[in-house]
């Protein structure tokens, strides 16, 4: 037997009312394109850097020997006052006494032990004297017979000995004079001076402090040998390097003095470089004038240097170069050209609107500043637009309301 299931549902209670939404995509709209006018101006470009300004010459002065700072040189400027910072400085002057009184003993030692010395090469030669006569006397007698070759071996043997201890004696001499010097050189090294003529900047010990002297003797006084010759140690990036380049102008400014513009060059650019966060940095060292004394030791540098300066060039925005159509956007007969697609290296070029497509211009570019490009050759005009971007219409999906 079949057995058929029928299911009926009334009429009244199968009223359904079904909703249905379908995303309906609208076409895109014609690509519309920002451009830019092509410019004649001036370019002036520059590499930006910050770096500290410091004497050209500058000592770290330390103690060669070990003591008790007991006094401060007197201020050639000021008599009757110590040395402080700022003291002007010259060459050859105290800055600090160190306690000596160990030292002078050493040297009074030195000297006694020299004394010994010498006397004891004075006894090695009146032995030798002694030796010397015994032997002859011995030959003298063993010319007779009265003297018998065992007598002469000792004699002889007794004139070497005295020779060996003269020569001893001697070389003890010139050890004693070598200790007196160095007890003489310690001595002076108490007085510790300034190596060259300039200002004292820091000073980084006072009285009645003990310093120690080691391998890495510790700085105690830090002496700028010319506030008239000032250096600037500016950090620049790997990226700008290749383009900075000895003898190059500089231009900087300091925050003590905002509306003045100092200049300098390039004397030297440092190899070794530091990585600061994963960025190689490179120590440029550039050479300023102040002779006016105006900069100090340590003030903050904003440098530029200038890489070049054009004047009456034509310009485009640097954004116009970097940009690139679609491949239907380019007029049909330059599609053809391998280099008009925006695959792989491509000739410098910029794009012009043409009816309803673009077409590309070949150009050489020159100097960039990162905003404004100069151009060297092509077939770019003052007064041209060029394309520096695209901006669609935004492609939007609309609901679409289906009733069933």
């Amino acid at each position: 037997m079949n057995t058929r299931l029928n299911v009926f549902l009334p009429a009244s209670l199968i009223f359904v009312s079904l909703t249905v939404f379908d995303l309906v995509q609208t076409p895109a709209a014609e690509p519309s394109y920002q451009t830019a006018k092509v410019t004649r101006g001036d370019l002036r470009v520059v590499i930006r850097a910050t770096g500290t300004i410091e004497p050209a010459e500058v000592m770290d002065v330390g103690a060669q020997v070990p003591g008790r700072i007991v006094s401060f040189g007197e201020d050639a400027d000021s008599k009757g006052k110590s040395i402080d910072y700022g003291s002007k400085l010259v060459k050859g002057q105290i800055l600090a006494q160190i306690d000596d009184a160990i030292y002078r003993a050493r040297l009074e030692e030195e000297v006694a032990s020299l004394q010994v010395a010498e006397a004891k090469l004075e006894l090695a030669k009146v032995k030798m004297q002694a030796a010397a006569a015994e032997s002859g006397r011995i030959q003298v007698l063993q010319k007779t017979a009265a003297g018998s070759q065992v007598d002469a071996d000792a004699a002889k043997s007794n004139e070497l000995v005295a020779k060996a201890g003269l020569d001893i004696a001697a070389a003890e001499i010139a050890k004693q004079k070598a200790a007196l010097r160095l007890a003489q050189i310690n001595l002076d090294a108490t007085r510790i001076k300034s190596p060259v003529d300039g200002i004292l900047i820091d000073r980084r010990v006072n009285v009645g402090q003990t310093v120690v002297a080691s391998l890495n003797a510790p700085s105690l006084f830090l002496i700028a040998g010319d506030m008239k010759k000032m250096r600037i140690w500016a950090s620049v990036n790997e990226a700008d390097i290749a383009q900075i380049q000895v003898g190059q102008p500089v231009e900087f400014t300091v925050e003590a003095f905002p509306t003045q513009t100092f200049n300098g060059k390039v004397v030297q650019v440092r190899l070794n470089a530091q990585m600061t966060q994963n960025v190689v940095i490179y120590t440029v060292v550039i050479g300023i004038d102040n002779s006016d004394e105006k900069l100090l030791p340590y003030m903050t540098a904003n440098v530029q240097f200038e890489v070049g300066d054009k004047h009456g060039v034509v310009l485009i925005p640097t954004a116009a170069v970097g940009w690139r159509p679609q491949v239907d956007w380019i007029a049909p007969d330059a599609r053809d050209n391998p280099v008009s697609l925006p695959k792989g290296k491509r000739q410098p070029r910029v794009w012009m609107v043409e009816g309803m497509f673009v077409r590309p211009i070949d150009i050489q570019l020159g100097l960039s500043d990162g905003k404004e490009t100069e151009i060297t050759a092509g077939d770019v005009k003052e007064g041209q637009e060029v394309i520096i971007g695209e901006a669609h219409t935004a492609t939007t999906f609309a609901p679409k309301r289906v009733q069933d």
